[in-house]
């Protein structure tokens, strides 16, 4: 299933289709991207409880190192943050938060550039195929329920974000 991302708010639409897959009162951990702020008051709008303690910015939290609690959330959004690993690196990451999320019900987001990896001063965006980071997904225990483009920034970067339920 797709989804399509306006200009004027192109993670909107995501949250939309994360926030349709969630039961009442779910718990949705949290991970360190930039439009934190708004998306925690509108996920909370809409009776999802973020959990807070994910609030560190990225420079200190390195998700190679994140342990979720076994089977505690209902949801986990990552947005960008797997852009700065590796695709070896994002196995190890997706395979700890694969172990928070609740069996069967539980759901993955992401964002992802595709094409090159680039590097401007000390920051690295890894990009990824999409048939590579599909492979990676379900040999973690995934499937993807929906998929949708961002709008370009400008014709070197796509983005996409997609939605994975463990299975």
């Amino acid at each position: 299933m797709l989804f399509k991302a306006q200009m004027h708010s192109p993670t909107r639409p995501i949250f939309d289709a994360l926030a349709s897959q969630l039961p009442a009162s779910s718990e949705l951990l949290w991970l360190p991207e930039e439009e934190s702020a708004e998306a925690e008051s509108w996920f909370a709008s809409r009776g999802v409880k973020i959990d807070l303690q994910s609030r560190v910015t990225p420079p200190l939290l390195d998700l190679r190192w994140i342990h979720p609690s076994k089977e505690k959330f209902d949801a986990i959004w990552c947005g960008k943050s797997l852009t700065a690993f590796s695709l070896e690196d994002v196995q190890r990451v997706v395979a700890s938060l694969f172990r928070g999320l609740k069996p069967k019900t539980g759901v993955l987001g992401l964002l992802y550039a595709e094409g090159q990896t680039s590097q401007e001063g000390t920051s690295t965006t890894h990009r990824y195929g999409e048939t590579a980071l599909a492979a990676l997904l379900k040999q973690n225990g995934f499937a993807i329920q929906q998929r949708g483009e961002l709008p370009r920034n400008n014709d070197k970067e796509k983005w996409v974000a997609l939605i994975a339920r463990r299975c």
